[in-house]
């Protein structure tokens, strides 16, 4: 991977190509997979294609691991997607959820200096049902997130990314990384939807919010969902493309409801 910056904390165009290159190889076959990342000079560890026909896909070398999900496949994710986006543009009813609670060990809790003068309570956590269901099949059941740490031995910098559902479940492994004291070094998303509430997003962005970068394309339907009227709220530093397909990562200055 020419260019790639492992230990880079701001944002890098060369690092966003190459975890674009590799969110969008998720979708194709294993075979395809394997052949391109080797010829990258990495290893894959593919996972089995899951219920919901998600998967998998970790490339390491000896300085990076880089962990990506498959988006949606619309052939079997398209009815939970419409559910989504039509029952939240119609504000007919609250967007499922997953309240996740202390969840094994809130994100304060870990070993970070978040320099947060909230209460150390317990937060409660609350994800979209159907991102969290097909995070924990991929991640969890699979037993796939006992890999990374496995993978990045010796100090590699871990990396998270993904496109559309494939970035909802890389935000959701990158936390989970985070609340076993793991280290994650960057998260890409691109076209990401909504994914937790606002105890999740606060805590999420205290420890990595300034490594988190979420590309949004200014008409993609698929960030604006779950809607922010339902308490989901977007995590990290937006970098929005313009109408005229300008990349603007200054943060600031272009930030619309859309982007909370």
């Amino acid at each position: 991977m020419q260019n790639f910056n492992a230990l880079a904390e701001d944002y890098h165009p060369a690092n966003a190509a190459w975890l674009a290159r590799i969110s969008q190889l998720a979708h194709d076959s294993p075979a395809k997979m394997t052949s391109t990342v080797e010829g990258w000079d990495m290893v894959p560890v593919i996972s089995e294609e899951g219920v919901m026909n998600g998967r998998a896909l970790l490339a390491y070398d000896a300085e990076k691991v880089i962990v990506t999900f498959r988006g949606a496949q619309l052939n079997r994710w398209k009815g939970r997607f419409w559910d989504v986006l039509m029952t939240d543009l119609l504000g007919s009813y609250l967007a499922p959820i997953r309240d996740a609670g202390y969840w094994g060990q809130d994100l304060k809790e870990c070993n970070y200096d978040t320099r947060s003068d909230r209460s150390r309570g317990i937060s409660m956590y609350r994800f979209d049902a159907g991102f969290y269901g097909v995070f924990q099949e991929l991640w969890e059941v699979s037993g796939f997130q006992k890999l990374v740490p496995n993978a990045a031995a010796g100090g590699k910098a871990v990396w998270f990314t993904g496109h559309s559902l494939g970035a909802a479940i890389a935000l959701l492994a990158a936390a989970d990384q985070l609340r076993r004291g793991r280290t994650v070094q960057g998260v890409y998303l691109f076209g990401a939807p909504r994914v937790g509430n606002l105890d999740f997003a606060k805590d999420y962005n205290l420890l990595i919010g300034r490594r988190t970068f979420r590309l949004v394309n200014f008409i993609d339907h698929v960030t604006r969902v779950p809607l922010f009227a339902t308490g989901f709220v977007h995590v990290g530093r937006v970098c929005n493309f313009d109408a005229t397909g300008q990349l603007h990562t200054d943060y600031s200055g272009r930030r619309t409801t859309w982007d909370f």
